[in-house]
């Protein structure tokens, strides 16, 4: 959440996690290789924490990716970048979903 003067403005988000068998070394390059397939920007990474950037589309202003992996479990927040906006016409969890059925699809074989 974030304060400007008296005014409070929240960030539209969606949250999703799993629990995978798959080590932390594998979430992560399984994350990488996913985001990458959907034509998401790196913006940060290290071993335990990704960030990603999804592009502008007609029906949003861009969002933010936020990936934490550790061993067997993975978690991440699609949040609007545009502070304002009222609604996100479900963009964050598409995003998560789309991320989510590709990580879970390949850690299923």
């Amino acid at each position: 959440m974030h304060v400007l003067g008296r005014t409070i403005m929240r960030r539209l988000r969606s949250t999703y996690e799993a629990e995978l068998p798959l080590d932390a070394q594998q979430l992560y390059a399984l994350a990488m290789d996913t985001s990458i397939l959907l034509g998401w920007q790196v913006l940060s990474n290290d071993q335990s924490e990704l960030r990603f950037r999804v592009p502008l589309s007609i029906f949003s202003w861009g969002e933010n990716v936020f990936v934490t992996v550790d061993d067997g479990h993975i978690q991440a927040i699609s949040e609007s970048r545009v502070p304002l906006a009222m609604t996100d016409w479900g963009k964050n969890s598409s995003n998560l979903e789309r991320f989510f059925n590709r990580i879970e699809l390949v850690a299923a074989r």
